[in-house]
């Protein structure tokens, strides 16, 4: 028996032995995955800002962010993410009002660590609004409003913008405080109930975060004009105090007509919808843009300018689309330029849902609003061949140009649309089949542009595909231009306004790019001069089917491409414009070119 015990101990101490090193290895490793958990993995954190007027005349805002981790991870930074916000007067402390270190680079603040003790931050800022934007004023501030969207004001964390990242803070909760007089309407986004001016969000999605930043604040005493059922389906129009003229009874049914008509196309009404007619600007007479998402719009709106329903209307329809169908796909490259295509398509196509005398008083018409869209995109192209011959499925690729994505947003890609729903009504009758193509297959995740062309288009979808959408081939809709008679002095206008358009767009980021406006009267002379130099734009057919549907498009196109050929430039070169316009030398020749011509 003691030989059988002595062995059983041998044993046991021979499996002690082996089993030592895996066991001391999992215990480092374990030790390991801790610390990487609280370096690297994500933590949940709760977000508590609080806006607050800081200066009217300086139209500036002062905002704190809370920011707790309600876990491990402590020894993380923490990153905010600003964007062009301009900031003022940042400090950063904890709860214990000891003072936490931060920086920031191109828009990013990267936060230090929570100290010992510590439970959370407090990171404020002045942020200032009103600056200058596309359509207007990005938000603004007086004594009796304020109004401004989410990320004009909020910097959110990463997770916002970057919402797959594993990396990210997971954002557990968030809220938004508004310290507003008590006797003011609030039209905040995710109210909470029970509260004023208090928006909440527990656990957000990548789209509820996108609605925070794209959705209004609003802050002020409206008049309100409701338009809902029982059920809270419909929409409530706030007006401001200072902009009572813009919403007579014909704006009334104009802004219903156009609600109706989406209802109908997306077969959906929105749920107290809330639209903040504004005044404009005090102090430049500017438009006023508040935000606008699925929830909420607030904008200036003058119902005797054309533009205006064709803002309201493309706005509208991005509010029903991203009510109606929450997915992020459509917000993202390759889709977004598609779907913006749409909704330019659409701002133009509905408004023949519009009153009679609203549409004859302003000469609206979709035909009209069509031949001015390809108008506009054929001068672009065809005056800087190069710059603009963009190929929509590589839309990731042209993020670091918004110019590129400006034109390629609105101009290319909703007559890109209207050729593909051109083509495709040949067999249905119908202008909507796009659209109804991705309500109808709205939880099909693999849905592609290339994929809808496929299903739509048929035996014609390989060479619409290879031609307009992995390809750069101007868009054959010349037809929409045919039969056009104008005088050459307002086409020239309309040519001038496209001129300064691309110059407003490209100088942010181009500093040789210049603008080239045209004379009327300079026109002809050189068009002749340019008919004996034998100079071509572009291929014959384009040539021809331009000189039959434009003819000042047609001249002033060919007088530019003299100009490059007396400047020894190549027209289709990728600098074309820079070396026309930029170089004293090639300006001197052109000069001088021109006033040798009799």
């Amino acid at each position: 028996m003691g030989k059988i015990k002595k062995k059983q101990s041998k044993k046991k101490g021979f499996n002690k032995n082996r089993w030592i090193k895996p066991v001391i290895f999992l215990a480092v490793l374990l030790i390991f995955i801790g610390i990487y958990a609280v370096y690297s993995y994500p933590r949940k954190i709760e977000l508590e800002y609080t806006i607050k007027p800081f200066s009217v005349e300086e139209k500036m805002l002062n905002v704190n962010v809370r920011i707790k981790p309600l876990k491990a991870a402590e020894e993380k930074t923490f990153i905010l993410v600003k964007g062009a916000m301009n900031t003022s007067e940042e400090k950063c402390t904890d709860n214990l009002n000891r003072k936490v270190n931060f920086k920031e680079q191109n828009g990013i603040i990267v936060i230090d660590k929570l100290s010992e003790g510590a439970e959370y931050i407090n990171y404020s800022y002045n942020v200032q609004i009103g600056g200058s934007g596309k359509h207007g004023d990005n938000g603004q501030i007086y004594q009796d409003m304020m109004t401004f969207a989410g990320e004009s004001v909020l910097a959110l964390p990463m997770r916002a913008l970057n919402y797959d990242n594993p990396k990210e803070d997971i954002i557990r909760k968030i809220t938004v405080k508004s310290a507003v007089p008590d006797t003011w309407e609030a039209i905040i986004p995710y109210p909470k109930q029970g509260t004023i001016a208090e928006s909440e969000l527990e656990n957000p999605n990548w789209m509820q975060l996108y609605e925070l930043r794209q959705a209004t604040f609003t802050f002020g005493r409206f008049e309100k004009h409701i338009h809902t059922d029982s059920k809270g389906k419909g929409y409530t129009v706030y007006l401001d105090s200072e902009a009572k003229q813009y919403y007579d009874s014909e704006a009334e049914k104009g802004i219903d007509s156009l609600y109706n008509y989406y209802s109908v196309l997306f077969d959906h009404k929105l749920d107290n919808y809330s639209m903040i007619i504004l005044r404009k600007s005090r102090e430049k007479q500017n438009y006023i843009i508040g935000g606008v998402s699925s929830q909420n719009l607030a904008s200036t709106f003058d119902p005797d300018n054309k533009r205006d329903w064709q803002l309201l209307s493309h706005r509208m329809f991005h509010s029903f689309f991203e009510a109606k169908l929450p997915e992020e796909r459509y917000l993202k490259a390759p889709l977004l330029e598609f779907y913006e295509g749409l909704a330019t398509y659409y701002e133009n196509l509905s408004l023949v849902s519009l009153p009679e005398n609203i549409r004859g008083s302003l000469n609206l018409s979709y035909d009209k609003e069509l031949q001015y869209l390809f108008e506009r995109y054929a001068y672009m192209r065809l005056k800087d061949p190069k710059s603009l011959a963009l190929i929509p499925l590589n839309e990731a690729q042209l993020q670091n140009s918004p110019s590129r994505i400006e034109f390629l947003h609105y101009t290319q890609m909703p007559l890109t649309v209207a050729y593909m729903e051109e083509l495709i009504n040949h067999d249905t009758g119908r202008k909507d089949n796009i659209l109804n193509y991705i309500l109808k297959n709205s939880g099909d995740n693999n849905v592609t542009v290339e994929k809808i062309a496929d299903k739509l288009l048929g035996k014609a979808s390989k060479d619409f595909v290879s031609k307009y959408l992995r390809g750069s081939e101007l868009l054959p809709l010349w037809n929409t231009y045919a039969g056009k008679l104008e005088k050459d002095e307002e086409v020239v206008k309309r040519l001038n306004n496209y001129e300064m358009e691309l110059y407003t767009w490209f100088s942010q980021e181009n500093l040789l790019y210049k603008y080239d406006l045209a004379d009327a009267k300079d026109i002809e002379k050189l068009y002749e001069e340019a008919e004996r130099e034998k100079v071509q734009f572009s291929d014959e057919t384009t040539e021809e089917l331009a000189k039959n549907t434009s003819p000042v498009l047609y001249k002033l196109l060919k007088s530019h491409a003299l100009r490059a050929k007396v400047c020894s430039v190549e027209y289709n070169d990728a600098s074309l414009r820079e070396k026309l316009l930029a170089s004293q030398s090639n300006l001197s020749k052109w000069d001088s070119f021109k006033k040798g011509l009799k």
